[in-house]
């Protein structure tokens, strides 16, 4: 399966931050988006003091008016706390499938993230 990274880059506090968008083909069938610690900022346990608001995929149809979607989280306040693991130990994930996409071949997606303290982090994409 094709896999692809992003680079790790600071997240500041309170702003939106997005990657490059990209417009899935009509053969795109699933997508694992999984937040890499790219600078041990992340921690091995919870810090209930600093939180992911939000996180996931945006989607467009102009490549100008984006909107949550298809695919994010959104955890109650204050948010997902920074070194939140998986049962496995891993990173957060989000999965896309590809008939979770209107007008799929003609929708542009893209990453993004909210958070409420700055962060230093990448992400890897593993496509299927």
């Amino acid at each position: 399966m094709p896999q692809f990274t992003i680079p790790g880059s600071l997240i500041t506090a309170n702003v939106l931050r997005v990657s490059q968008d990209v417009t899935p083909g009509e053969n795109f069938r699933r997508a694992t988006v999984t937040l890499v610690d790219t600078n041990g900022q992340w921690g091995a346990s919870p810090d209930p003091t600093r939180h992911i608001v939000r996180w996931g995929f945006q989607s467009s149809e102009d490549g100008t008016n984006w909107q949550w979607g298809p695919v994010m989280q959104e955890e109650p306040a204050p948010g997902l706390p920074f070194g939140t693991r998986d049962r496995s130990g891993g990173m957060p994930a989000l999965s896309i499938e590809g008939s979770n996409i209107v007008g799929l071949g003609t929708t542009q997606l893209r990453l993004a993230i909210l958070t409420d303290a700055n962060i230093r982090l990448g992400a890897s994409i593993v496509t299927g």
